[in-house]
C-alpha cells in the first residue's frame, strides 16, 4: 500500500492550520484597524506554493523553498518567488477594492 499521498495531504492540513493560527497570533499585535489588510498579506506569503524542482509535481509553500535554496543549496534564483509575485498583487488588487466597496456602501 502506497501511504505518501495520505501523508502529502496531512502535511498539507497541519501546515494551513499552523499558517492559519500563526497569522492570527501575529496579527494580533497589531491595531485593529491593520489587521484585515495584514492577515491577507500573511497568509498570501505563508500559502502560496511553488514548485520544489522543475518539471516535478511537488510543491512547497514559496517562500520557504526560496530560503532553503538561498540558504543551503546556495542557489540564489528567484523563481520559486515567481508565484508569490503573481498572487501577491492579485491579493492587493481584491483587497483594495473589497475595501473600496465596503467604503462605498457603508
Amino acid at each position: 500500500m502506497n501511504y505518501l499521498p495520505f501523508l502529502v495531504d496531512m502535511f498539507w492540513f497541519f501546515y494551513i492550520f499552523f499558517s492559519v493560527a500563526l497569522c492570527f497570533l501575529l496579527t494580533q499585535l497589531l491595531p485593529r484597524k491593520y489587521r484585515a489588510s495584514f492577515s491577507i498579506i500573511y497568509l498570501t506569503l505563508f500559502l502560496t506554493p511553488s514548485q520544489i524542482e522543475l518539471g516535478s509535481n511537488n510543491y512547497a509553500p514559496a517562500i520557504f523553498i526560496f530560503f532553503y535554496n538561498a540558504t543551503l543549496e546556495l542557489n540564489f534564483s528567484l523563481r520559486p518567488l515567481r508565484a508569490l509575485m503573481l498572487t501577491l498583487p492579485i491579493c492587493l488588487l481584491v483587497f483594495i477594492s473589497l475595501f473600496k466597496i465596503k467604503k462605498r456602501f457603508s
